[in-house]
């Protein structure tokens, strides 16, 4: 009698550039205002075609989903349902350049008093993200508008300005953050980390279903450790309750990542958020 055993080897999948694909990133906020849950798709190249996010504001159920098209060019559809009726609170136009990456972004709010936000974006010869422009525009009555401009630098794959222009008034200037050595923990995913949880220092860079993701190429390879002013700020506290970040690895895979923040308290150990990630197989 013959007994057959077969195996069946599950691989991580990676897409075109190497990187691991998340099949989904779960942040969850201890202030209770910005847990999020993205659940993500992928066509059969691995290449990531729709990003589903889940969250609760003010008692309500929101989901967004953005569908990536080819029809007639490469397009994201935005739905946006609230308590699961669709919404349509936003309109939401994405452009992609050569290299299948946005280039920009137009939102819209129709209503008398029009929000308008625009992204623009600026890539280098590696396809790496290295210019972010956000416009923000509202006109509040015939004889009033309000402009916010937010611009974004990275050089060698670090942070270094991050200004904001508002009613004449700038804000910000050379960026302070850290990060950790890549030997030590790096980005191999295709989510960039520092954009999902960059609001946790009051930024608030709104699309991160889109800018957390590979469809605006990745900014960086380095994982943010904190920013140097904060962790100068609370140098008398035990390293482990200085503002940071700290990550947990499967290997050299990421699985959780928290941020620490003294200013939480004891009551929730410190720690201000976590990211946990499941990868496709």
């Amino acid at each position: 009698m013959f007994v057959c055993v077969s195996f069946a080897v599950f691989a991580q999948k990676v897409n075109n550039r190497g990187e691991y694909v998340v099949k989904t990133a779960i942040w969850k906020s201890y202030s209770g205002q910005s847990s999020f849950r993205m659940d993500l798709e992928y066509n059969s190249f691995n290449e990531l075609s729709k990003v589903t996010k889940r969250y609760i504001i003010k008692n309500n159920k929101v989901t967004e989903e953005l569908t990536l098209k080819n029809d007639n060019g490469k397009y994201l559809k935005f739905i946006r349902y609230v308590n699961g009726k669709q919404n349509f609170s936003a309109k939401a136009l994405y452009n992609f350049n050569k290299n299948n990456l946005i280039s920009n972004i137009n939102w819209y709010a129709p209503s008398k008093n029009r929000l308008v936000q625009t992204f623009q974006m600026s890539y280098n010869e590696n396809k790496e993200l290295v210019k972010l422009v956000k416009t923000v525009s509202e006109n509040m009555d015939e004889d009033w508008s309000s402009t916010t401009i937010t611009t974004i630098n990275w050089d060698n794959g670090n942070i270094v300005s991050d200004k904001t222009i508002d009613v004449g008034e700038e804000y910000g200037s050379k960026a302070n953050f850290v990060y950790y050595p890549e030997s030590e923990v790096r980005n191999n995913t295709n989510l960039n980390f520092n954009f999902l949880i960059f609001y946790s220092y009051g930024r608030d860079y709104m699309s991160d279903i889109v800018f957390g993701t590979e469809w605006c190429g990745k900014n960086t390879n380095l994982i943010l450790k904190g920013d140097k002013d904060g962790l100068d700020r609370y140098k008398h506290l035990q390293p482990e309750f200085r503002e940071h970040y700290e990550y947990e690895k499967n290997g050299d895979l990421i699985t959780k990542l928290r941020y620490i923040a003294p200013r939480v308290g004891e009551k929730h150990n410190y720690v201000y958020g976590t990211l946990t990630l499941e990868y496709v197989y």
